[in-house]
């Protein structure tokens, strides 16, 4: 088994990979170049390396690529979405797609904590005011921080990143009301928790 990888990948990485495929397999990426980061790619050495490759690993898909792969089974795309993915070409020639759908949950989460957090006590403003030497009356409506404690917060798409949200907004003890197209599938990971209401609404 061929597998190539479209970054520049290190040896640790590479033996990373190959220690998970069976005896014998050859894993293969480019070397770095000074023009290119590690995750840019369209390298005529990729396309080459793809003629007999069996798999192809990455985040980024080289022009032609899939053409020059004659040989490809199957596309391990480094990502949550496949949006940017020809489905046509893969159906077409039978080609298996596995993505890391749920792997960014976390980070996004803490990232839209960190946002929500930052609206709530006024963050940027205040930091602005600081720099220019502004003295504000924090006691105005207008210009005071707000509690998440006892707020409502809703999830629009409970998928494993707004499950990720609400767990977390729970901890503030925040009110959290989530939607999702299908409310009968419950929460990721969480679905005991959860209770279905009208319109596809879960109450936490």
């Amino acid at each position: 088994m061929k597998v190539l990888l479209t970054w520049s990948a290190d040896g640790e990485e590479i033996e990373r990979v190959r220690s998970a495929l069976p005896d014998g397999s050859h894993v293969a990426a480019p070397g770095k170049r000074p023009t290119l980061s590690l995750y840019e790619e369209n390298h005529p050495e990729v396309v080459a390396e793809a003629a007999d490759a069996d798999v192809i690993m990455g985040w980024v898909l080289p022009r032609g690529i899939l053409g020059a792969a004659a040989s490809l089974k199957a596309l391990i795309w480094l990502h949550a979405g496949c949006e940017e993915l020809d489905f046509a070409t893969l159906k077409r020639r039978g080609i298996r797609l596995a993505n890391v759908r749920g792997a960014n949950a976390v980070a996004v989460a803490e990232h839209a904590m960190a946002l929500t957090l930052g609206l709530a006590k006024r963050v940027l403003p205040n930091h602005q005011a600081a720099l220019e030497g502004r003295w504000q009356p924090l006691w105005e409506p207008e210009l005071s921080s707000v509690l998440l404690e006892g707020g409502t917060l809703a999830v629009v798409g409970l998928g494993q990143i707004g499950d990720a949200v609400a767990k977390r907004a729970k901890a503030f003890d925040m009110r959290v009301l989530a939607v999702r197209r299908h409310p009968e599938w419950g929460g990721a990971g969480r679905t005991s928790t959860l209770s279905t209401g009208r319109r596809g609404s879960m109450p936490f």
